[in-house]
């Protein structure tokens, strides 16, 4: 190979190694805001960076010789995804006459099964744009990562203070131009009284909480675990920005689903001494913040209101979860077909009136549309995901961060539906690309 073929090759895999980069980046960018559109209604900034991972593999694959990233995780979840569209088949061959809101069942399994598939290709994007990088380069995405987070949850308190402080409604009238987010409102009533929610750019508040309390807990661990951005001042801000803003968010879902990461990484991790007082320390300062600050004391009246059986969206929630367990109890094993949740939702005496029904709960989301059966496979992929995350956090405590993560959204997957959401499957593949990084320990072998 003479010299000049040899520096065209090198140039060419620096450039495919930025332009890989890149991408990750823009997506990481972009992933905040699909609550806008870019050219129809439907569409949203983080779909078309997708489409350009898409073309780039396509670039890969065709005329790179043929090259890709496969992992044995892939097939569970295309298998999943294969269950979804075979029972979608299955609705459409049992013809079923009911319509709800203009909608037929195979429309809505249409619907779903492609939501699913596309989120499914998401996450094979993903690995093959991570998976077999440099630690350098993943660690650089975390700081990306987190500091898109934190532009976001900045810019979700300066609006909460302007309009309940300086009553500045500029930063509140933002409105979304996807289609799919036009009926939501930053207000939620109390009685007569109506109390703003820091929704930052995302209009709908409830999906500002999904997206802060992740970023919370990756910052708290990450100072555990000595991953520090910046210094230790700026990292300690950084996590005081992420409280402030679930503070603000007034988001009992992003609560209960820090409270929950807190109680098992406390549980965890107060067997090390060494991190038992910050913490401590962590939990004090929550407290604290509970105690003093008047959005504490709001988010304090609704948890009491909760209890009291007089929060009309908790109510909701818990009663879409039981009417989702019933429904998977009478159809336990296959389950009735992709959103078929939504047509009986109505003989259950529904509370929700404002579109198709879903059972706000990922879990029983699945169960409910494939049964015992259909979930294996996702089971399987999460099983293996899990695995080998851990096994990485045992000496990658980039590992450990993106775990705790993990946790964090199956918490929140426990109260919303929302597993459409690529940024999740971007979490998952991370942990994919870091476990991958990871040497393995070579076993010892006796001579």
């Amino acid at each position: 190979m003479t010299s000049t073929t040899a520096n065209q090759l090198i140039t060419t895999a620096t450039t495919g190694t930025v332009t890989r980069e890149g991408l990750v980046y823009l997506y990481l960018l972009s992933s905040p805001f699909y609550m806008f559109s870019v050219v129809s209604g439907r569409d949203w900034p983080a779909l078309w960076v997708l489409v350009l991972m898409s073309l780039l593999f396509v670039h890969d694959l065709f005329l790179g010789g043929g090259w890709f990233w496969m992992d044995r995780s892939f097939a569970y979840l295309w298998t999943f995804a294969g269950v979804y569209l075979v029972a979608t088949i299955a609705v459409f061959f049992v013809d079923n006459p009911v319509t709800l809101l203009g909608r037929s069942t195979l429309d809505r399994a249409t619907a779903i099964t492609l939501r699913l598939f596309f989120v499914v290709l998401a996450f094979t994007l993903f690995v093959n744009l991570l998976a077999g990088k440099q630690r350098e380069l993943l660690y650089r995405v975390f700081l990306v990562e987190m500091a898109v987070g934190a532009a976001v949850a900045a810019f979700g308190i300066i609006q909460y203070v302007s309009y309940v402080v300086f009553s500045i409604r500029a930063l509140i009238e933002i409105e979304p131009t996807n289609e799919s987010y036009k009926l939501y409102t930053s207000f939620i009533g109390w009685g007569s009284e109506r109390a703003f929610r820091a929704a930052g750019i995302f209009h709908e508040p409830s999906v500002f909480g999904f997206f802060l309390a992740p970023l919370l807990v990756k910052a708290a661990v990450a100072r555990i675990r000595g991953v520090i951005i910046g210094n230790r001042t700026l990292h300690a801000a950084l996590i005081v920005l992420f409280s402030v803003a679930v503070l603000m968010n007034l988001s009992l879902t992003a609560v209960v689903a820090v409270g929950a990461v807190v109680i098992l990484f406390v549980a965890k991790e107060l067997r090390r001494t060494r991190h038992a007082g910050l913490v401590l320390l962590l939990l004090l300062a929550a407290a604290v913040a509970f105690g003093v600050t008047p959005v504490g004391s709001m988010i304090t009246e609704r948890i009491v209101r909760v209890f009291d059986l007089r929060d009309l969206s908790m109510l909701d929630r818990a009663y879409r979860a039981y009417t989702g367990f019933q429904v998977f109890l009478e159809n336990a094993w296959v389950g009735v077909g992709p959103g078929g949740f939504a047509f009986l939702y109505p003989r259950y005496g529904q509370i929700f009136f404002g579109g198709l029904a879903a059972p706000l709960n990922t879990w029983l989301y699945f169960l409910t549309d494939v049964g015992i059966l259909g979930c294996i496979p996702l089971v399987l992929f999460i099983v293996n995901i899990v695995r080998r995350g851990n096994r990485a956090a045992r000496t990658e405590p980039l590992a450990s961060v993106y775990m705790w993560s993990l946790v964090a959204f199956a918490v929140l997957l426990s109260t919303v539906d929302s597993w459409f959401l690529e940024i999740i499957w971007f979490e998952l593949a991370m942990v994919l690309a870091i476990a991958c990084a990871v040497p393995h320990p070579q076993p010892v072998t006796a001579h």
